[in-house]
């Protein structure tokens, strides 16, 4: 009884952080403008910084799509696009494409993030890289 009572007072806290906007905040957010095909090259540019060999880089993009990421300050709302990225590592060798998640607000890359396994609850979780 009292491991209970000691499991739930530890896990109260966790559980109250939230992890993900609620589904009115979802439902009344602002997105802002759904990006334009530059996209893609504001995106490429975006990598140049998080990348060994940025030249050698393959990309594939998803459809934008509304969503939201988080920051310092909270969550950000805006334009979604799930970037898959093929480039070569510091041995020259071809890293095998990986995912990400680019968050666009307004026309412009915000944020980066690279998924990670997800929480003990199965809700998503991500790296934020940029």
């Amino acid at each position: 009884m009292q491991a209970t009572a000691f499991a739930l007072l530890f896990l109260m806290p966790l559980m109250a952080c939230a992890s993900s906007p609620s589904r009115q905040s979802l439902h009344q957010a602002d997105y802002g403008k759904q990006p334009g095909r530059s996209h893609r090259n504001e995106i490429r540019t975006a990598f140049t910084d998080l990348l060994i060999d940025p030249g050698s880089s393959r990309y594939e993009y998803g459809e934008p799509e509304p969503g939201w990421g988080k920051d310092e300050e909270g969550f950000v709302y805006g334009w979604v696009v799930w970037t898959r990225v093929d480039s070569n590592n510091q041995f020259g060798a071809s890293t095998g494409w990986q995912t990400y998640k680019v968050l666009t607000v307004n026309g412009e890359v915000h944020s980066i993030y690279r998924p990670l396994e997800p929480d003990v609850f199965g809700n998503p979780r991500f790296e934020r890289l940029r």
